[in-house]
């Protein structure tokens, strides 16, 4: 009987560490996607040309990904903030994935270019510390959610006021 208690709390122990690697994870992929999403509207032709030079679609589908990226980085970023937080955990750090295979490929097939994340100009060159960033960003959270033993629903604050309320009970 003892051993079911103790173990029932290190599953709450440990699911609660989730909860704050989570939280975390969340508000810096929210105010990520928000910066790059502000800096892509805001410049769109050059983001145009940041995609177009990753040279894995179409020039008549780039206009199209010009305005949809950042239009999907906002609308992810403010469902990691108020919506449900497991669902847009889960798509945020597929999108997140996704930009690292995007650089990975840049990178292998040898093309010298800035990644165009949060600068409509120049910005920083594609290389491990630019892939290293969205990769284990990706990987985090959906390791939090996986590890979040009991369900991860609602808000981004529901959660936090949920693990804040075991932490200091």
């Amino acid at each position: 009987m003892e051993s079911s208690n103790n173990h029932e709390q290190q599953i709450a122990r440990r699911s609660s560490w989730a909860a704050y690697v989570l939280l975390i994870c969340a508000a810096i992929t929210a105010f990520a996607f928000a910066k790059s999403a502000f800096v892509h509207i805001a410049n769109p032709y050059q983001f145009l040309r940041s995609i177009d030079a990753y040279r894995l679609v179409p020039m008549t589908i780039t206009p199209y990904l010009a305005y949809a990226i950042p239009v999907l980085q906002m609308f992810l970023s403010l469902g990691l903030m108020f919506g449900d937080l497991k669902r847009y955990a889960i798509a945020s750090a597929s999108l997140l994935l996704l930009f690292s295979v995007v650089q990975a490929s840049a990178m292998f097939r040898g093309i010298d270019m800035s990644c165009g994340c949060f600068s409509s100009s120049g910005g920083e060159r594609i290389g491990l510390a630019t892939l290293s960033v969205p990769l284990g960003l990706g990987l985090t959270l959906l390791a939090a959610v996986v590890c979040h033993r009991q369900a991860v629903t609602g808000s981004f604050q529901q959660v936090f006021y949920k693990a804040f309320a075991r932490c200091v009970s």
